[in-house]
């Protein structure tokens, strides 16, 4: 049977189902329904996607963004610009459809809106210490930041022309860009000696030297034949140049004395009331330079006056008191014959004889 039917047809996008556009979807009657010839039906035809899926632009280039948007039946929109450590420069970060449903397609024919990459914003800053100008310069050229200010200072530790320190310390983050102020080292600082040190008096030699602000350390040296307290050596020349802070030894001049004394008896026995010189005794004598002596000494008392006899043996300030015994004779008893007294006639002289016969004869003339 021919049966004719007038169409009524209505279109419908047809997202969500498989029918390509200008398929019928959907009819009025279903098939194998009676009905009149000429009668209306009416059809849904497909009107194909009302929405499209949003291609994945993410890392495209604007360029490509925008084909494959047109592949799509959708179109470019507004191009905006952001940093991202991740994207490279110029690549797309992200992208939104302007008119979009649920499920997150955009309506055909609408405009879809990109970002593109700026690249990073920030930066991590490098470790410059010990890099030279141009190195530093170099490492933060490649990560997009800019050497600022250079000043240059002395360091005992840190050799001429590297980087002895930084502005920004290193592992900061800090916008692309920036300026990275260095220090670099000029090396030690060096200041020139007097030009007299040697025969100086050790004090104002000090003095000159702490004013140029070295450490100044002292020694002394028993020295003879040389001023007291002149400067005999220094670890640096006169007129040297030297480290500015350095340490600088002088070493100076002092007399040269006893410092100890050891002596003891070798005059063999002696009485007591006898005396004694220094060839009595063997002394050793130690001088502040090392060097001994043997003689120069002197002794006190000289005379030994017991049985035990406190000696002081000096030389200079250093004196050593040795015990020196004596021995104390005994006196015999007189005999008997040295005891009684004798008697005995004087010699006569010459005068008493012609006394006494002038005396014999008065006597004569008197009788």
């Amino acid at each position: 049977i021919d049966t004719k039917l007038v169409l009524i047809v209505e279109e419908e996008y047809s997202d969500g189902t498989d029918y390509k556009e200008g398929q019928i979807m959907s009819q009025e009657f279903a098939v194998n329904d009676l009905v009149e010839n000429g009668s209306e039906m009416k059809v849904t035809v497909s009107k194909g996607k009302e929405y499209v899926e949003i291609p994945d632009l993410t890392e495209m280039t604007e360029e490509e963004a925008k084909e494959a948007l047109e592949e799509a039946g959708l179109k470019l929109g507004t191009v905006s610009e952001d940093y991202d450590d991740e994207v490279e420069v110029d690549l797309v970060i992200k992208y939104e459809g302007v008119d979009i449903n649920s499920d997150g397609d955009a309506k055909i024919g609408t405009r879809v809106n990109i970002t593109i990459s700026l690249g990073k914003e920030f930066a991590v800053v490098p470790d410059l210490t010990g890099m030279t100008q141009d190195e530093a310069k170099e490492a933060l050229t490649e990560l997009e930041l800019e050497l600022g200010t250079v000043t240059k200072e002395y360091s005992d530790s840190i050799e001429a022309g590297l980087v002895i320190s930084q502005g920004t310390e290193a592992e900061t983050e800090v916008k692309l860009g920036s300026k990275i102020n260095i220090v670099i080292s000029k090396g030690i600082e060096t200041v020139k000696l007097p030009t007299s040190i040697l025969g100086r008096d050790y004090q104002d030699v000090k003095k000159e030297l702490e004013k140029l602000e070295f450490v100044v350390t002292l020694k002394s040296q028993p020295k003879a034949g040389v001023t007291v307290n002149s400067v005999i050596e220094c670890n640096y020349l006169a007129g040297a140049t030297a480290p500015k802070g350095a340490t600088v030894t002088l070493t100076y001049a002092v007399a040269v004395e006893a410092t100890d004394i050891s002596a003891s008896y070798v005059g063999g026995d002696k009485a007591v009331g006898e005396s004694i010189s220094t060839s009595d005794f063997k002394v050793m004598i130690t001088m502040n330079d090392g060097s001994t002596l043997s003689s120069g000494f002197s002794i006190s008392p000289t005379t030994l006056s017991s049985t035990s006899n406190n000696i002081v043996v000096s030389y200079g300030s250093v004196s050593k008191t040795v015990t020196v015994y004596a021995i104390e004779l005994e006196t015999e008893p007189p005999t008997t014959e040295e005891v009684t007294t004798e008697a005995h006639t004087e010699p006569k002289t010459e005068d008493a004889t012609m006394a006494e016969a002038a005396e014999t004869i008065l006597t004569a003339e008197g009788e």
